[in-house]
């Protein structure tokens, strides 16, 4: 969950067949299923709206900093997240899936190191 670079993050992208496409973002990496601690949003949505989401989230002492660790660049990742949405709401007719899986999330850095995207099934 806390690596010397940051904490692992998740951002990812699930099609419900009535709502559309859901943008769910939370803490991730190895931990992501065990702990469960994400929020789901519908797209698009703004950098402040993920921020708020963020505030909900169980382990969100973590980003203020952790055992002598510096506090992670929140508006970054809320960034990250708002502009993943309009992606995912922009693509929802070709993906119906998109896992980014961790995205390291630092005091100075905001990256994904691995995805995973699954394209709707067209029969022609």
């Amino acid at each position: 969950m806390i690596q010397s670079e940051g904490i692992e993050m998740i951002v990812g992208m699930t099609t419900d067949q009535q709502l559309g496409p859901m943008v769910t973002i939370g803490f991730g990496g190895y931990y992501a299923e065990a702990l469960n601690d994400t929020v789901t949003m519908m797209p698009p949505f703004s950098k402040q709206a993920a921020k708020e989401a963020l505030k909900s989230l169980k382990m969100k002492s973590l980003f203020e900093g952790y055992r002598g660790s510096k506090p992670v660049d929140l508006d970054a990742f809320a960034e990250f997240a708002s502009r993943f949405s309009m992606i995912a709401l922009e693509l929802s007719n070709q993906i119906c899936e998109i896992d980014l899986n961790p995205v390291i999330l630092g005091s100075d850095i905001c990256i994904a190191v691995d995805a995973l995207i699954s394209l709707h099934q067209h029969n022609n």
